[in-house]
């Protein structure tokens, strides 16, 4: 369709341009304020076109890309926008996921092992990270971050001959959605080191050495 007048509201808050392929547009008013209106011959906006899709286009021409060789400037530039709009449906997806209930994930998780579904998504038992010395370990156990972290511990020695050191967890936080907020406490087995003193073993015997 082409277009041979504009009308363009004259309000400074309003103008609202109408578009009409009449001859002339006489007699109308602004359909938004009802306000009067300036008739001039229709002036089509010239594409804007980003920079990207001034390259892509020239790295078409260069490549001589026959099957899309005939596509503007503003047509690349439009299948580029499309482009990132499915980037970012796609990283949108990725946050929904995210923001599964923990329920519904453990309901789903625990139904796909009875059903032998779960292979290597699997959800570990314990992952801790650290973004540096200082800062406050992330802690996530089963599959859900434990936060109002209070103290964690986590030892770990490899076996002997003639031991197993069976690998120590201790995690504390605090629960303050209850009625009475208490500490919460997550722990395997016990401590390697044990109060002031370290457990050795000589000849098969467990001997106490104090710590100095």
């Amino acid at each position: 369709m082409k277009y041979k007048y504009q009308s363009e509201c004259i309000d400074d808050y309003c103008r609202t341009v109408i578009l009409g392929t009449a001859n002339k547009l006489d007699g109308i008013r602004c359909p938004r304020c009802n306000g009067p209106v300036l008739t001039e011959p229709y002036k089509p906006k010239p594409a804007q076109v980003s920079e990207r899709g001034l390259l892509v286009k020239r790295k078409i021409l260069e490549r001589n890309l026959d099957f899309c060789k005939g596509a503007t400037p503003d047509q690349v530039d439009t299948i580029l926008k499309i482009g990132d709009e499915y980037h970012e449906s796609k990283s949108n997806l990725k946050d929904i996921k995210c923001q599964i209930n923990p329920e519904t994930k453990k309901a789903s998780n625990r139904i796909a092992e009875k059903l032998g579904l779960a292979g290597d998504n699997k959800t570990p038992l314990l992952k801790i990270e650290l973004a540096d010395i200082n800062s406050v370990p992330t802690v996530i156990y089963k599959g859900e971050e434990i936060d109002k972290k209070i103290k964690v511990k986590f030892g770990w020695e490899t076996d002997t001959f003639n031991q197993v050191n069976p690998t120590y967890l201790r995690i504390e936080h605090a629960d303050l959605d209850s009625d009475t907020p208490s500490t919460m406490r997550i722990q395997y087995n016990q401590p390697i080191d044990s109060g002031d003193y370290t457990v050795v073993y000589a000849d098969g015997m467990p001997i106490k050495v104090v710590e100095k």
